[in-house]
């Protein structure tokens, strides 16, 4: 956490939080631990999967072999976000986190405008408006739609948003919902929020800066993509190249990750890098499950279960392809 952080932390009753608490510490038992995800590996079949997924409650839609998977995925996680965001008594904080999807598609539809081409109408599922409402917010470059905290952000930097390169405008807008989350996160007087947010600027910056280096063309901008963390933005902007972004941050948290995501020619891969920094918030979130009172462990339930989605696809996928037992993230039960 930031040092100036500690002086502004909110004091909110936090007694609102018991029963939402408990809640979730029930839903917790769908979670795939690493005895499931055995299960999982070791299933003959696609079918057998979903079957197991939904003996656990994990999922709620019956698949036909080999088909309907991937929706049937999208609709479970779906319908936890209105169950997070319904349970909660201060909603803001889950509404911010469940708003990622709304975003991606925002971005879609702002980026249609500043090339000045129709919006082809494709939406990420999981995102609550309609292309028609989007598009709407975007002429008037209103976004009442969207959290009062979010909108307010997306609508200072609405010159970014109109004419920004595509990696400027996604940029933009999780800028604005980074800063809205923390500013939240701080009135709630969550020190763990806090923290999670801060490492993961840290690692969306670092994967943004190798990015940046290794496809000029589709990253470039010399921005970071959100605002810094724990480590100075000149420190992750202002290195050279991807080598010596990794000696500046070899004395920190970060630099043992970057080394475990080096491929065999000794390059540093951008998937795997990803793959270890969700490990790495994954270690962060584990107190939030012993929070008693208080948003925490609906986050971490939240974030469980993005985890969990990644790696019943991971598995899937390499089923269907042949490919064998993929690398999976490290799991939050």
């Amino acid at each position: 956490m930031r040092a100036e952080d500690r002086y502004f932390l909110g004091r909110r009753d936090r007694g609102a939080y018991a029963d939402p608490c408990a809640r979730v510490r029930a839903l917790e038992k769908r979670l795939l631990g690493r005895e499931r995800l055995g299960e999982l590996r070791a299933a003959e079949s696609v079918a057998d999967v979903t079957a197991m997924l939904r003996s656990w409650g994990w999922l709620s839609m019956k698949v036909e072999e080999n088909g309907g998977w991937d929706e049937a995925v999208t609709l479970s996680l779906a319908e936890s976000d209105r169950e997070l965001v319904r349970m909660d008594p201060s909603p803001l904080l889950t509404s911010l986190l469940v708003s990622a999807h709304d975003l991606l598609n925002l971005c879609a539809v702002l980026k249609a405008k500043a090339g000045k081409r129709p919006f082809d109408g494709r939406l990420h599922p999981r995102g609550r408006h309609s292309a028609s409402v989007l598009e709407s917010m975007v002429n008037r470059m209103e976004f009442a739609g969207f959290p009062g905290v979010l909108a307010a952000g997306l609508a200072r930097v609405g010159e970014v948003l109109v004419a920004g390169s595509p990696a400027g405008i996604t940029a933009a807008v999780f800028r604005a919902r980074h800063e809205a989350l923390r500013e939240t996160a701080r009135r709630e007087g969550s020190r763990l929020l806090l923290d999670f947010l801060d490492h993961s600027a840290d690692l969306a910056n670092i994967a943004f800066r190798i990015r940046s280096a290794l496809y000029p063309d589709l990253w470039s901008g010399g921005y970071l993509f959100l605002p810094s963390g724990l480590i100075a933005e000149e420190i992750i902007g202002g290195a050279a190249d991807v080598e010596e972004l990794a000696r500046r941050l070899g004395r920190t948290v970060y630099g043992p990750l970057l080394e475990r995501s080096r491929e065999e020619d000794g390059r540093i891969s951008p998937v795997a890098l990803e793959r270890e920094g969700q490990s790495l918030l994954t270690e962060i979130l584990e107190p939030a499950r012993y929070v008693s009172l208080g948003p925490e462990p609906l986050w971490s339930y939240y974030f469980a279960r993005e985890t969990d989605a990644r790696n019943v696809r991971s598995i899937i996928l390499g089923r269907l392809s042949g490919r064998g037992s993929p690398v999976l993230r490290r799991p939050h039960v």
